[in-house]
């Protein structure tokens, strides 16, 4: 769609598609879907015009979701089961190279990247209270930021 909300264009024909973000260089977008595998997520790709659609992540039947981009394009951070419990993993741009960042037994979800790439935000907590964290990209130093009896979700970066 234009920036006017103008001549919205749909890119992918099936509603089992969510959570898209756009690439820095704004060629690509990444975006987690079910379509090939039930209700088990995975990553995939595509160009801006909805063509090259391609499956980055196969997560051998646990759920690989909230991609998002590193400011310059080459990572990509995202959640999964891998190993259990949820934890935040880091991709290359292409799918290959997969390192698991946190290990916790808690959930650790919906990461991003700050805009100079230099550390990573986070949720991390039990289902009734959730706090943010941060740390650095390669998974060390994390600290937490937040620190209230309600849950803390859902991190972004501002300018």
């Amino acid at each position: 769609m234009d920036s006017n909300g103008l001549n919205e264009q749909q890119l992918t024909n099936t509603n089992a598609d969510s959570y898209p973000s756009f690439s820095p260089d704004g060629t690509k977008i990444l975006f987690e879907s079910h379509r090939d595998s039930g209700n088990n997520y995975e990553i995939y790709i595509m160009d801006t015009d909805g063509s090259n659609q391609t499956r980055l992540t196969d997560g051998n039947s646990v759920p690989d979701q909230c991609p998002r981009f590193s400011p310059s394009g080459d990572k990509i951070v995202f959640h999964s089961v891998r190993g259990g419990y949820y934890n935040i993993w880091v991709m290359n741009s292409n799918g290959t190279n997969i390192t698991q960042l946190t290990n916790t037994s808690v959930y650790d979800g919906y990461p991003c990247f700050s805009y100079d790439g230099m550390k990573i935000a986070f949720e991390s907590g039990n289902t009734s209270e959730r706090e943010i964290y941060i740390m650095n990209p390669d998974g060390t130093s994390p600290v937490n930021i937040t620190n209230s009896p309600k849950d803390d979700r859902y991190p972004s970066w501002g300018p």
